[in-house]
């Protein structure tokens, strides 16, 4: 058997030094892989996302309180855009959940983050 293997090696490996012409990248020149192209998209889907985000106007921290505390009566979710941007001028990602909670230091519980109250810019009911 082994013999077998080792006549079939040595075709294999002639062939491949004699006969086969590897074409390398030439192969896939001005072709992109499928996994290459979802994650060009998902990065293009995260930056229309990221270059969407609008400033809403800015509540009073009295405002604020009044719908954070109605929503945690009533268990509704929120949506919450704090305060802050990036260097680049880019807004956070508003977070949204119900309210489940409160703590000493003035943070609210919105999901699972723990948000400080006077951070908020803007609070409104989730659809």
């Amino acid at each position: 058997m082994d013999h077998e293997f080792e006549q079939g090696y040595e075709r294999a490996r002639h062939f491949f030094n004699e006969h086969y012409l590897d074409r390398g990248m030439l192969k896939w020149m001005g072709y992109y892989l499928s996994d290459h192209t979802q994650s060009i998209a998902k990065d293009a889907r995260a930056q229309v996302e990221i270059d969407s985000r609008t400033r809403k106007q800015e509540m009073t921290e009295s405002e604020i309180s009044d719908i954070l505390f109605h929503s945690y009566e009533n268990t509704l979710p929120v949506v919450v855009q704090v305060s802050g941007q990036t260097i680049e001028g880019t807004l956070p990602e508003k977070i949204t959940g119900k309210v489940l909670g409160y703590d000493e230091n003035n943070a609210v519980f919105i999901g699972k983050q723990a948000i400080i109250i006077k951070d908020i810019w803007w609070v409104g009911y989730l659809d």
